[in-house]
């Protein structure tokens, strides 16, 4: 499998990374529910990150392939635990979750868009 690529000189991946988190977690703190949000913020994030098979990934290997591009392990563990708990668990959106979830995103958005 080869590796991911790493952003560009210019921010590239990593820096529309950042946006779509801050998008999604201004959606959120407008009341939208946080478990569509956190799966349509994950989606529209790794359309962003460069890995070999996009449709067959984990999520596991999208983390891998933020990480690659610059991102911290910390943030993106956090945001993956999040989004694989609402779409493969039966986990419900609390309101720790959703803070999480804003935390989690903001985080992202700080640091790189």
């Amino acid at each position: 499998v080869p590796d991911p690529e790493p952003a560009t000189d210019d921010g590239g991946s990593v820096e529309a990374v950042g946006r779509v988190a801050g998008e999604a977690a201004d959606r959120i703190a407008r009341g939208a529910v946080a478990n569509n949000e956190v799966y349509r913020a994950w989606r529209e994030m790794t359309d962003h990150l460069e890995v070999a098979n996009p449709q067959s990934s984990t999520p596991s290997e999208f983390a891998d392939a933020a990480v690659a591009a610059g991102m911290s392990r910390e943030d993106v563990d956090a945001l993956t635990d999040l989004f694989e708990e609402i779409r493969y668990g039966d986990a419900e959106v609390t309101d720790e979750r959703e803070r999480r979830a804003v935390e989690a995103l903001r985080n992202i958005e700080a640091g790189y868009a």
